[in-house]
């Protein structure tokens, strides 16, 4: 008769450590490992610190980018635009008499307000990436694809669900996918996937099965 093995006292049952790789995933990429922590087995407490440390890093770096911008201008660029004021206040040779039919007509355009250029804008849902989701099942069917594709038996696929974060500031979203398929001893497992697309158009730029 055979014992089965004890479990390590210090293991809780069906408990998850975060590995060292997966901790420097999160520290530097945590758009894109944090969602690692969504597999069964980890704590409640490494997933708010996880998303915690991405939401922290998200501001710190739009704080950093609005510094810059607003940092006060070079003098070598004051200097030349002033440069080019002082020749744009000089008499032109073909200057225009005030009250000639020429500078009436002149006034007239410049008291015309311009016409704003058309600027290109991204909607509340295409921000949430829901433009990239299939509006039948909220699945994203080249991720899908992509996963049956390394699947031992791509038949057996079955979505569960997906997940999709919010725009970053390259214009990518990270995107989870959990879903079902049949293993080598014939049995059905629930598995995760986890990838970056596009806003754009949408295009599956990476894939990794959990």
């Amino acid at each position: 008769m055979t014992q089965a093995a004890a479990k390590p006292p210090d293991q809780k049952p069906g408990s998850r450590k975060v590995s060292p790789l997966l901790a420097i995933g999160i520290v530097f990429i945590p758009g894109i490992f944090v969602w690692f922590l969504l597999r069964g087995g980890h704590s409640t407490l490494s997933r708010v610190l996880g998303f915690v440390w991405m939401a922290f890093l998200l501001v710190f770096s739009q704080a950093i980018i609005a510094g810059i911008n607003a940092l006060p201008e070079a003098p070598e660029k004051v200097e030349a635009e002033m440069v080019e004021a002082e020749i744009d206040d000089a008499p032109s040779p073909n200057a225009i008499e005030p009250g000639a039919p020429e500078a009436q007509e002149a006034t007239a355009r410049e008291a015309e307000p311009p016409v704003p250029a058309p600027r290109a804008t991204i909607s509340s849902e295409d921000r949430r990436g829901m433009h990239c989701l299939n509006g039948w099942d909220g699945s994203h069917w080249k991720m899908q694809s992509e996963i049956k594709r390394r699947l031992r038996d791509p038949d057996s696929f079955e979505h569960v669900e997906t997940r999709i974060a919010p725009i970053d500031e390259v214009g990518n979203h990270s995107i989870f996918m959990s879903f079902r398929a049949r293993n080598g001893f014939g049995g059905m497992n629930v598995q995760q996937a986890i990838g970056v697309v596009d806003n754009k158009a949408c295009e599956l730029q990476v894939l990794q099965m959990l």
